[in-house]
């Protein structure tokens, strides 16, 4: 990502900081991302799992190459166990969703299409 150094955000979560990393955004969009970030429902690591979606839904996967927090390769490992449709990887951050939104809404559009036949 250009040689850009990462941008670490450091937000409210469990009563402690999250930190996560974004450096291909620009320094505002990571400084809003950051101080606007809202901890998850209690009941998020409480709750019962039930089966996953994947196992009876057509998947289309997106791995960040350049993601810093969760690994790319642990990425695809799980893009492969769930046997998407389609695997994009895009040279982007764990912020992949805001810093490559155009490449991420085409993948959901397409399967927006693709389910409503």
């Amino acid at each position: 990502m250009g040689g850009r150094p990462a941008t670490v955000l450091a937000g409210p979560f469990y009563g402690g900081a999250v930190i996560t990393e974004a450096g291909d955004l620009p320094n505002g969009a990571a400084l809003v991302m950051a101080v606007t970030r809202k901890a998850p429902l209690g009941s998020a690591s409480g709750d019962a799992a039930t089966a996953p979606a994947w196992r009876d839904k057509p998947v289309r996967y997106q791995v960040s190459t350049e993601d810093r927090m969760i690994h790319p390769d642990n990425e695809r490992r799980t893009a492969r166990r769930m046997s998407p449709r389609k695997v994009v990887g895009l040279d982007a951050s764990h912020a992949s969703p805001a810093s490559r939104a155009k490449e991420v809404v085409d993948l959901v559009e397409e399967a927006v299409r693709a389910a409503a036949g």
